[in-house]
Parts: structure tokens; sequence; C-alpha cells
């Protein structure tokens, strides 16, 4: 029989790694602090609207291969609505509204240039240069600025794609950002149309993604304990705020990298980049072509129709969200401009807000760097986010992926 095992942080890589034991016969105890699973992809509850929140709208790539077959055997894919194909609103002060849309029935790898041609403002430069992207490989250490500028990817395309691509994917502008992990993120984001088009969960994430990981978890079962705070590791047995449990032969880690250093007593501060989050509620329905569209030289990267997206149409308050990646702290002056973009894109001015809550997720991601491996423990794997140069960066499928290889390598050293 297979040796107990415990994960400790029931985000989606704590679920993805006690899933993944489970379904190979593995007795597994899940240890979330919070009262409640998700973690950075969690939601809140909004108290004047009674609703579950996010902490920010996530879209969904089609090559999130692990997270989606995660879903399908725990049955939550019915709650992704996708596109057809890739469909990308985009807006710019000087140029209005306009679509990134490869013709669906063309291979990507020629429809892609095609339509990058076609945007207002490019030409058949953005094109030959978006070839040269497929072709060529960064070399090692080299960012997404140096490898754009010696491909001579034309301003127009860095200006329109691929900074936003780069910010949207991996927090992190181009100018400190690892070309390998964004060269990585292009090739499977755009190797075919069904691994290009975007997609997002109708309910919140709670409801959508963590709730159906969770039940699926417990029918297999898995062991959740929530509010249970690990205080320390004693030669297999976990120390909590509720008590001792044990005996495990392998504890796996799948907690934010401040509180892995914590519970081992590493004296370091981890990088992290912030994500901040505008939500606003109007009494009435803003004038926006798409359910989201992402700004092109804005302070906001993405404007969010958030009622569009879920199916609520017919709500007394209509829910909107504009996200900052890599975001600066909040002021009024950040707040006052986010505004007068959504008023710029509804080309039509702008109702006070009936309600508005600015949610900055300090810590939201890790960024890729050379991160140096915790001291070795037996018994111990460490499964938290630690993107490294060439992989994906900090995503829900990486999440997924990290959970799945650490659940893996914990089963390879548990048999008694």
């Amino acid at each position: 029989m297979t040796a107990p095992i415990a994960v400790i942080g029931g985000g989606l890589t704590g679920l993805a790694a006690a899933i993944t034991l489970a379904e190979r016969g593995a007795p597994c105890t899940l240890f979330e602090a919070a009262p409640r699973l998700g973690g950075r992809t969690g939601s809140w509850h909004h108290r004047p609207t009674g609703m579950l929140l996010d902490h920010g709208p996530h879209l969904l790539l089609g090559c999130y291969h692990h997270l989606l077959g995660l879903l399908a055997r725990a049955g939550g894919r019915r709650h992704i609505r996708w596109q057809r194909s890739l469909t990308l609103p985009l807006w710019a002060a000087d140029r209005g509204h306009f679509t990134l849309a490869p013709t669906p029935w063309l291979p990507l790898q020629l429809a892609l240039p095609v339509a990058v041609a076609r945007l207002p403002g490019h030409d058949g430069q953005s094109s030959a240069a978006l070839m040269r992207l497929a072709l060529a490989q960064p070399t090692a250490g080299e960012g997404v600025d140096q490898w754009l500028r010696r491909l001579r990817a034309p301003s127009p395309l860095t200006r329109d794609l691929l900074e936003p691509l780069c910010l949207g994917s991996m927090n992190e502008g181009i100018a400190t950002a690892d070309g390998g992990s964004f060269a990585t993120v292009l090739k499977q984001a755009f190797s075919s149309h069904r691994n290009a088009r975007i997609g997002w969960f109708h309910p919140s994430l709670a409801e959508g993604l963590i709730a159906p990981l969770a039940a699926y978890a417990r029918r297999l079962g898995v062991t959740i304990l929530t509010g249970c705070r690990v205080r320390a590791l004693q030669a297999g047995t976990i120390v909590t705020n509720k008590g001792k449990h044990g005996s495990f032969a392998t504890t796996i880690l799948a907690l934010p990298l401040a509180a892995r250093n914590r519970l081992l007593r590493i004296d370091a501060r981890p990088e992290t980049r912030a994500i901040s989050n505008l939500h606003l509620w109007f009494d009435r329905p803003l004038a926006l072509p798409h359910p989201f569209i992402g700004g092109i030289g804005t302070r906001g990267q993405w404007f969010f129709d958030i009622d569009a997206m879920q199916g609520r149409g017919t709500q007394s308050l209509r829910h909107y969200c504009i996200v900052i990646s890599d975001s600066p702290p909040s002021s009024p002056d950040l707040e006052q401009g986010l505004l007068h973009e959504l008023e710029q894109l509804t080309s039509s001015p702008l109702p006070a807000p009936a309600m508005h809550k600015m949610v900055r997720v300090r810590h939201a991601t890790h960024p890729v760097r050379d991160w140096k491996a915790i001291p070795s423990r037996e018994h111990l794997i460490d499964a938290c986010e630690q993107p490294t140069p060439g992989g994906l960066p900090a995503t829900m499928e990486r999440a997924v992926i990290a959970g799945y290889a650490a659940a893996i390598t914990a089963l390879s050293g548990s048999k008694p």
C-alpha cells in the first residue's frame, strides 16, 4: 500500500497534486490555512452585492491542456465559455476599436501573419517579423526586449501585440522579462487555432474552477483540512494550529514562496509582481462592443464586462473590471485615469460608478528567474511557484503541471 502523503497549500498546485495522488491510489491529506480553497485563483464574498467575486478576471487559452484535462476529469469543463477561434479585441486612442481575428480555415501559422498585417498601422513588416520570431529562439539569458530588437521586430508589432502579450502572460514588461519563457508562451499559444482560442469561466473561479476540483478530490478520498495553518514539520508529522497530524511518508509544499520560507525558516524575501483590479458597478450598461478588450498604450491592460462574460444580463447594477498587470500602488490619480480610459473605450460620457473597489494582489506572481533551490530535506518536495528561464511563467497551466510533477515524484519514493 502507498504510504500517506501530505500536501500543504490548497491553491491550484496543491489541488492538482492531491488529485493526482488520489487518482493513483495514494492516501492524501491537504492542509490549507485559509477558510476556503483556491489561493490566488479563488474568490471573495462581496457583501454589497452578495456575490462571489474573483480577485481579477482570468482568461484561459486552448493550449492549457493540463488544466483542461484536470477539469474534464472533475466534471468542470462545462463552466468554461470558448471562442470558436482566436478573436482578440483591441483599442487604442489613435485608432479606436480593432480586432485581431485570424481566418479560421487557414492554418494559424499562415492566418496569423495575414491578420496582423491587416491591423490598422501594420503592414508586411509586422508579418515578416512574426515569422522570424517563430523560427528564431532567444539565446540563453536573453531578455524579451533584446530578442525583439535582435530580430528587428517593428515597433507597431511590439506595441500592439508582443508587449501586451508579454505583460499579460508573464506579469512583467519586455524590459526585464525572460525571452526564453516568452518564446515558450508564443510557441504553445499560437501552435494551432484550437490552442490559440480564448476562454473564460462563466461563474466565479470559486464556483467554476475550485469547487469542482475540491469535490472531485473528496470523491477520490482526499482529506481536506481548511483553516488549518501548518506551523512546523517534525519527521513526518505536520504540526498545525489544530494539533498534530501524521505520520506522512512525504510532504509536498504548494505554498507562496514567502509562506514556504517562513515555515522552513529561510531568511529570504522572494521577488513578486502585483496585479491590480478595479471593480466597478454602474446603474446602466456601458457601450463595450466585446466582453473583454485589450488596451494599447493604456494604464489598464484589460477591460472586462463581467456580467457579459458570466451571462448575467439582467442585473440592476452592471459589473465591470479593469486589470493592471505588474501594477504600481493604487492612488486616486490611477483610478481616475482608468475611469477616463473606460470612458474613451465607450465613446460616451461615463456615469458615476454606483460602487467601486480596487483590489491589489501585491504578491500575485513570482517572475521568471534563476531561483535557488532550498536546502535538500528528506521526504520534502518543493512545488512552490518558481518559474525558471525557458519554462512557462506563472500561469494556471504551470500551477497544474507543478502539482502533477510533485505528485509523481512523491509516488516514486513513497512505497514502503
